[in-house]
């Protein structure tokens, strides 16, 4: 299941860095932050799906309003659900490090 995780967030990054050209890469700089929209994801059902990637002090939503240590939110523009995002080297450190609880990872010291 941690994989599974693990690979929706590098998915979600890869996609919103295709999709906005370089824009990902300079909202995700610097403290000040930005944001990334990720084209939408029509479900079988009918449902569309609109979601952006938020970086820095912009990694804040309706729900969250403190952007997380991480630095990096992913909302669901219509309910403003937010999910964190972490950023790893690849695949395989993502799984292992999801085996630690998320709050062990980033304890503010």
């Amino acid at each position: 299941m941690n994989e599974i995780i693990a690979r929706a967030q590098e998915d979600v990054l890869r996609e919103a860095t295709r999709v906005s050209g370089g824009n990902i890469h300079a909202a995700s700089i610097g403290n000040a932050g930005g944001s990334v929209e990720i084209p939408a994801v029509n479900l079988a059902n009918g449902k569309v799906l609109r979601f952006e990637v938020r970086f820095g002090n912009a990694a804040i939503s309706d729900k969250m309003p403190t952007p997380p240590i991480t630095g990096i939110v992913q909302v669901n523009l219509d309910d403003q659900n937010t999910r964190v995002v972490e950023r790893y080297a690849d695949i395989a450190a993502a799984t292992e490090a999801a085996k630690e609880p998320f709050l062990s990872r980033h304890s503010r010291r």
